[in-house]
């Protein structure tokens, strides 16, 4: 077929493609012309994996993620973990026109094409090569078929999308300081937001799942099924959640409870702010949940929740460790013990430390330490003589605990 033929064909095509679509009532009447377009079943999904619109649900026994999308609706989370392995999510970020793809999973290829809404993807085109083998007009048919189907998404029975986009831009201006105050409680009205009361903001980094966040879609609608009224967004490459712990129905330690079970399973972790009661403190929020996670994944790895409460002090001593390195801010009389315990092979350092963990409670540091109470005392008092200190003097014991926590925080005790 010559150049002149092609263009015809096209042509014809095109507007066999627009004729569908001018009788088309909704996505799924456009899914169908589809398929009678591309003698293929292909399915229209969000980007988060559901199904928006699906052209068949003929039972297809070979090819898992097509029979997830007619039984559940959406991929499980171990397709979407293929998916990103396979690279399938990095091509489809990277890619702006409609390719075709071979997965190694399954016998089909799949013509792949994203759906935008002015310059943002809200949704992706998958279309199976099923029943005939793809042409090379089928790439462009994809591209005019993606277009149809962004038109349709801007009508107004699909205006859940725009208020999530809304709600994303109100998020993101908060925390940028690009809203007045005036601004932020019009908007909070406007759209309804629960956003009062107590208010606790989750940040939560996805990379141990998806090292490039190709699927943090995907991972912002199921974090919002497991924590009702959170309302994800997505913001610099992190899922946010703003919860109000107004009502006493929502619980703040039963949503730590499921989405510690959701973040071990997947390997991510999530920074928690301290309680606020305006939205206007997002921002800080924002650094407090942010801190938290840096500190956490940097100090308790294998935990999958980190609350600034728990990370405050630590924060301290980074901004401290920031403004002068080395040991200006450490005890001297710690430092004297330390040096004494590696030279003489001791452990009164330990000692010390498993006391003023214990809250300075002899018997029970003594067993958290697997030592007789009276050879603790005596270790204590060793600790007094070497150190040249009371461990009766409230700022010295301050001090030392202080000390303590910037080793912990460097990672040399």
């Amino acid at each position: 077929m010559d150049t002149a033929e092609r263009k015809n064909v096209y042509k014809n095509e095109a507007a066999e493609l627009l004729s569908a679509l001018v009788s088309a009532r909704n996505l799924q009447d456009i899914a169908i012309a589809g398929e009678k377009l591309f003698g293929n079943p292909l399915v229209i999904t969000d980007h988060s994996w559901s199904v928006l619109a699906i052209s068949s649900e003929t039972e297809i026994p070979d090819d898992t993620a097509w029979n997830e999308f007619i039984t559940f609706g959406t991929l499980s989370i171990n397709t979407v973990a293929l998916n990103i392995r396979n690279r399938l999510t990095e091509r489809i970020g990277g890619s702006d026109e409609p390719f075709i793809w071979q997965d190694p999973g399954s016998r089909y290829r799949r013509l792949l094409g994203k759906v935008f809404i002015g310059q943002r993807v809200m949704a992706t085109v998958s279309i199976m090569e099923y029943n005939r083998t793809f042409e090379e007009s089928d790439v462009e048919k994809a591209k005019l078929f993606c277009e149809a189907v962004s038109v349709e998404m801007q009508k107004d029975r699909y205006k859940k999308y725009s208020r999530g986009l809304l709600y994303e831009d109100f998020i993101s201006g908060v925390l940028e300081g690009r809203l007045s105050e005036g601004l932020i409680r019009e908007r909070v009205r406007l759209f309804k937001l629960p956003l009062t009361g107590e208010l606790r903001l989750f940040v939560i980094d996805s990379k141990g799942f998806d090292r490039e966040d190709l699927s943090a879609g995907y991972l912002r609608d199921r974090i919002e099924k497991i924590m009702s009224l959170g309302m994800p967004v997505i913001y610099g490459g992190r899922i946010l959640s703003v919860k109000s712990y107004a009502d006493s129905a929502d619980s703040y330690e039963e949503d730590v409870k499921k989405l510690e079970s959701f973040l071990v399973e997947n390997d991510i972790r999530c920074g928690v702010s301290r309680a606020a009661q305006k939205v206007t403190s997002l921002p800080d929020m924002y650094a407090e949940a942010s801190a938290a996670l840096r500190l956490g994944q940097r100090l308790d790895p294998k935990s999958p929740i980190y609350e600034y409460e728990n990370y405050s002090i630590y924060r301290l001593c980074e901004l401290c460790d920031e403004h002068e390195k080395g040991n200006a801010f450490l005890d001297l009389s710690l430092i004297r013990l330390i040096e004494y315990d590696r030279e003489h092979g001791t452990e009164f350092t330990v000692s010390l430390k498993g006391w003023l963990d214990c809250s300075r409670n002899i018997s029970n540091a003594a067993s958290e330490l697997h030592l007789h109470r009276n050879t603790l005392v005596y270790h204590l008092k060793r600790v007094e003589e070497i150190a040249d200190i009371s461990l009766t003097d409230p700022a010295k014991l301050m001090n030392l605990e202080l000390s303590f926590k910037f080793l912990e925080y460097r990672g040399e005790y």
